[in-house]
């Protein structure tokens, strides 16, 4: 009868685990497609500004809520905020808004102690997202101009920013997270690259659509 208990416990807690992760993944999901959405709203032009302004405090509030919930999440979407905030890209007025409220929840919640318990990996993922960040420029820059000489093969791995996918399978087989959290970056790498793709096609779009009343 005991062993039963524990039987069920057991399947419970799995349960809940999968449960959790699966909103962690589309959690990431979520967050990546805003952020890109906002970005090539204001840089890209491709995306309505509107939609941009409505989205920002909702980015922002999911993931104060995602880095409330786990520690490895507060440490990945903090890497994520320096490295771009080192990198200069918070240019926008919106960014720049919605970082205060970010920053004035994080400290509020008292989230910087997941920071100083996963030092190491904070590091990690500020390295693995200013990569991704620098070696998507250098891709776009080779398939432009063809005038880097790097494999093919890396300019893609680049230019989908799968770094932190690599990075993130790393931390795993070195022991320093759970296998589980390769499925939120997962996600967070195709939110972010679909994003980059409708854009893309969006401005395609726009040229024939020139060219053609040009003509």
């Amino acid at each position: 009868m005991l062993d039963l208990y524990l039987l069920n416990n057991l399947e419970l807690l799995n349960i809940n685990i999968d449960i959790f992760f699966l909103l962690l993944t589309f959690s990431f999901f979520s967050l990546a497609v805003g952020l890109k959405f906002i970005d090539e709203a204001y840089d890209g032009l491709t995306f309505d500004k509107k939609k941009a302004n409505l989205i920002a405090p909702l980015i922002t509030l999911i993931s104060i809520i995602t880095m409330a919930l786990d520690s490895i999440a507060t440490v990945i979407l903090s890497a994520y905020v320096i490295s771009i905030s080192l990198q200069k890209k918070l240019d926008l007025k919106i960014y720049k808004i919605s970082l205060f409220i970010f920053l004035v929840l994080f400290f509020w919640l008292g989230l910087y102690n997941n920071l100083a318990g996963n030092l190491p990996i904070l590091i990690a993922y500020i390295i693995f997202t200013f990569l991704d960040e620098q070696g998507n420029k250098i891709a776009d820059h080779y398939f432009l101009h063809k005038d880097i000489k790097i494999s093919p093969i890396f300019a893609i791995f680049m230019k989908f920013r799968l770094f932190i996918i690599t990075g993130t399978i790393m931390l795993y087989w070195f022991g320093a997270i759970n296998y589980l959290y390769i499925f939120p970056i997962l996600a967070w790498v195709i939110g972010y690259n679909l994003v980059i793709i409708i854009s893309e096609n969006r401005k395609k779009s726009k040229k024939k659509q020139l060219v053609i009343v040009n003509l």
